[in-house]
């Protein structure tokens, strides 16, 4: 009778939600790589060019969600949220402000990564290796901080950890999962970053091995350099359109 019940229920607890491609929006997302990078690197033209393009690009996501009902979400006020962290980069732009601009970037990310967590789609590679990179700016603000951020050393020990766990996550992704978002993807390029990250790991490892905190700082910025490579090779790369 359960059995029963659960089919009649099924229909309609997902009657509201739509498919696992409809809040993905790679286009939106390589622009906000760029700006994100390019804020990075104190380049105003990139920086400039890049919010054009997301401007644009969020009218177009604006409009597509416009009458959409997801169960949970209130897509009225998630859209007045982005909308007012995309007013806001001009302004930042204007005065040069680099952190405020790589900021906007990385929470405009977050709230489109957010929304497909809570409707449980977690195969959008962007969001899978943004996952490793918060989990390695972890890492990087303990081993930078002179007092190791108040952390013992099995707490440090665990950031390590559950920065390996959400690498090999997105490391785990095959080339044809990412093309299904990210066509222009070179395979082998792609790998050879992968390989870089790898090799950046067993060097920080070995460094944590020697027990000295200044050990630690090199490969820390060499992984977080690979890192970044990755999300370069994002922001360039051909997208496919899923509105």
């Amino acid at each position: 009778m359960s059995e029963l019940l659960l089919v009649f229920l099924m229909p309609s607890l997902f009657a509201f939600q739509d498919s696992p491609m409809d809040f993905s929006y790679p286009e939106l997302d390589k622009q906000l790589l760029s700006l994100w990078l390019a804020a990075d690197q104190k380049n105003g033209e990139v920086c400039y060019s890049s919010i054009e393009a997301i401007e644009a690009e969020w009218q177009a996501v604006k409009e597509s969600l416009e009458g959409k009902e997801v169960l949970h979400i209130n897509i009225p006020e998630f859209s007045n949220r982005v909308q007012a962290y995309v007013k806001s980069l001009r302004p930042c732009a204007s005065s040069d402000n680099w952190s405020c601009l790589k900021s906007i970037a990385y929470h405009l990310m977050y709230e489109f990564r957010s929304l497909r967590q809570c409707l449980f789609k977690a195969e959008y590679p962007v969001d899978v290796l943004w996952e490793s990179i918060d989990s390695y700016n972890r890492i990087k603000r303990t081993i930078n901080d002179r007092m190791f951020d108040l952390r013992d050393w099995f707490e440090f020990e665990d950031q390590v950890n559950d920065f390996i766990c959400k690498w090999e996550y997105y490391d785990l992704r095959h080339i044809n999962e990412i093309h299904e978002y990210f066509p222009g993807i070179n395979k082998t390029k792609h790998s050879e970053l992968k390989n870089d990250i790898k090799s950046c790991i067993v060097r920080l490892l070995e460094s944590i091995d020697t027990g000295y905190q200044s050990n630690f700082v090199l490969p820390c910025d060499e992984l977080g350099a690979a890192l970044q490579a990755l999300l370069k090779m994002y922001s360039e790369s051909k997208v496919i359109m899923l509105m």
